[in-house]
């Protein structure tokens, strides 16, 4: 009957190799274009699913009538339907589809779609870089890679953790980026159906020892005097950028995107609310102004925030506003676009040199500002605020300082 059904051309043809399964998908494709002569189809889909779970070594009596008007089976899963032909969908999908993808399939296809979500802006680059090298270097060389993610367990899961730590291998940084990778993993598995539970947020590595994290300590007081000296005699976009850099507690990416209109040098103030960020076109790597920072960009209400300038902050502006009066951005390359990241942390190496101390890069300029205000005891809440985290622990994460807790309240000024 299936072949007539064929020859007829209602429903579409399929090779002699993988008989059964091939027939399977021509007579799905041809209930799912709605064929059907008179139920026909779907009764040999019910037989081919059938011979395809006694294959299994499925035993089709597991599958019984309950109250008259449902299906179910308790074994290997348990599934209860509407429709008997249903049912064996189901446990045909367990026993030979999507259920027995490997973890290394699944992450093909989560990266796939990652991919495609990074195309069209709706995802981050540098995640997206993040997964791929987590992956290639520790969870693709594996026993777990190759196990089926329906049979991956939380023993696995935490034995594959304790080994790549292993005499502190690797920081607990690098540890959450590949735990954040696997999770992503069993996210999109649990989303597509091909599993039940995410197992891998149960796992716990608080426990196992890492290597220490590499610091980014900020600047001494002697160390930023010294810095100084050296740059305010400098007439150059990077040198005004550090020197303001020095009088905030911002991210790099904000002060690049920060453009004259959100700058009010009668009131003394700047508002904080987009960022420059490296995104890759067409294998190209391009900046781009984005909207919002990295805390508010799911419109949570963090990062967006209008700081107070002091003294030193103002001067920096205004030789800046004399040297590029009618940009749009404050701080624009010799091409008028916004500084890059990397070579403004070039010119800080060498100013760093010339002033005879150790470079550290613009981020450890966040951390030196951060660390200050914590030092003249401003509240962990108000530099939460200034710092643009959405997260306090983030916050006292940057202090390098020895008294990171409760302190009575000062301004920035007196900090700087």
């Amino acid at each position: 009957m299936a072949k007539k059904l064929i020859k007829s051309g209602m429903i579409p043809s399929f090779s002699l190799d993988n008989e059964g399964s091939r027939l399977i998908d021509a007579l799905e494709s041809a209930t799912i274009k709605g064929i059907d002569d008179g139920c026909v189809i779907e009764e040999l889909l019910s037989k081919e699913y059938e011979k395809a779970l006694k294959a299994a070594g499925f035993d089709l009596n597991h599958i019984y009538l309950i109250n008259g008007d449902r299906y179910k089976t308790k074994a290997p899963i348990q599934i209860c339907r509407k429709r008997r032909i249903d049912v064996l969908r189901a446990l045909y999908a367990y026993f030979y589809g999507s259920h027995n993808m490997t973890l290394e399939e699944v992450y093909e296809a989560a990266i796939t779609e990652y991919g495609e979500l990074v195309s069209k802006g709706h995802r981050e680059q540098n995640t997206l870089e993040h997964y791929k090298n987590a992956w290639k270097k520790y969870i693709s060389v594996s026993g777990i890679a190759d196990m089926k993610i329906s049979e991956i367990r939380h023993k696995h899961l935490f034995k594959f953790y304790s080994d790549i730590t292993a005499d502190g291998a690797i920081t607990r940084s690098t540890l959450r980026n590949v735990k954040t990778t696997l999770n992503y993993c069993f996210d999109y598995a649990v989303q597509n159906d091909y599993i039940d539970t995410n197992i891998a947020l149960s796992v716990k590595t608080d426990k196992l020892v890492c290597a220490p994290a590499k610091s980014h300590d900020g600047y001494t007081r002697e160390e930023k005097r010294a810095l100084r000296n050296v740059i305010e005699s400098i007439d150059s976009p990077y040198a005004r950028i550090i020197r303001l850099d020095f009088c905030l507690t911002v991210r790099i990416g904000e002060l690049e995107a920060l453009k004259w209109e959100d700058v009010d040098l009668n009131e003394g103030s700047l508002l904080i609310h987009s960022q420059i960020v490296i995104k890759t076109v067409n294998g190209i790597r391009k900046q781009v102004y984005v909207p919002y920072t990295k805390s508010n960009k799911y419109d949570n209400g963090h990062g967006k925030r209008r700081l107070k300038l002091n003294s030193k902050a103002v001067e920096v502006l205004k030789e800046q506003r004399n040297a590029n009066p009618f940009g749009e951005y404050v701080f624009v390359s010799k091409n008028g676009t916004p500084l890059w990241t990397n070579k403004i942390n070039e010119h800080l190496k060498e100013f760093c040199e010339a002033a005879g101390i150790e470079y550290r890069s613009s981020h450890s300029i966040r951390v030196t500002g951060i660390t200050s205000l914590y030092d003249i005891g401003e509240k962990p809440t108000k530099i939460q605020v200034l710092a643009g985290h959405s997260d306090i622990s983030t916050t006292n994460g940057y202090c390098r300082s020895e008294i990171c807790d409760e302190i009575s309240l000062d301004i920035l000024e007196r900090a700087l």
